[in-house]
């Protein structure tokens, strides 16, 4: 098991895939629809940004993943969805809605709020029930809050404090949650491989859904295309 980072976002797409094929959410809908009230800062109204400008990351919403502190000063901190939300607006829009793209983790922080707010749910368990149990995944998870150990076999983790050249630092068992729906799942290698082949294959998705995620935005700063997650 290791921990799988932004490959989260992709599990959360298809969470809300399915929530767009039962006709629960609908892509071109503001934010403001489901989560009303609650986006809102300088520059920034969720009334003119989509669920579809979450998933490929041209809200302009502002990243709250940057100027962080030390990760071994943080390592055992719980921090809230709402909290990690809060701390993104506190900073003004990086640029109008649907301008461009640019990478943001906040996006999929949104989008871990819709999801729980339609479905009712913990994301975790959404995740578990639409996407791990009807693929008979083992080792794929959202960890549970304040869960810092893996469950299963891993590899340890190093880093240097401060982000500074100097000794590693086994960083292995962490609190994963400031990351959430934008990034906390631990999976495994072959996990993942029978994940994506899934949502291309059309067992997970109809492939109307995955037509829809395939559309690229020119997205220059990872040298490509970036579609719904």
């Amino acid at each position: 098991e290791v921990r799988i980072g932004s490959n989260t976002k992709t599990f959360v797409a298809v969470v809300i895939m399915k929530m767009v094929e039962e006709g629960k959410v609908k892509l071109d809908e503001p934010i403001e629809t489901y989560l009303p009230g609650l986006i809102k800062g300088q520059g920034v109204d969720g009334k003119k940004i989509t669920v579809r400008q979450l998933l490929q990351h041209t809200s302009g919403l502002p990243e709250f993943w940057s100027g962080l502190p030390d990760f071994f000063a943080m390592r055992n901190d719980y921090v809230s969805p709402r909290d990690v939300l809060d701390m993104a607006l506190t900073r003004p829009a990086q640029f109008a809605p649907g301008a461009k793209f640019t990478y943001t983790n906040t996006n999929y922080i949104v989008l871990g709020l819709l999801a729980e707010r339609v479905g009712k749910r913990p994301i975790a368990e959404q995740i578990e029930t639409k996407i791990v149990k009807p693929l008979g995944l083992k080792h794929t998870y959202m960890p549970g809050p304040g869960e810092k150990a893996f469950r299963g076999k891993h590899p340890h983790g190093y880093h240097t404090r401060d982000n500074k050249p100097g000794k590693l630092e086994d960083i292995t068992d962490l609190n994963p949650s400031m990351a959430w729906t934008a990034g906390a799942m631990v999976s495994t290698p072959s996990e993942l491989n029978k994940f994506a082949q899934s949502i291309h294959d059309g067992t997970l998705l109809r492939q109307a859904s995955v037509a829809e995620m395939k559309k690229g935005v020119s997205a220059p700063e990872i040298g490509g295309e970036y579609g719904l997650g």
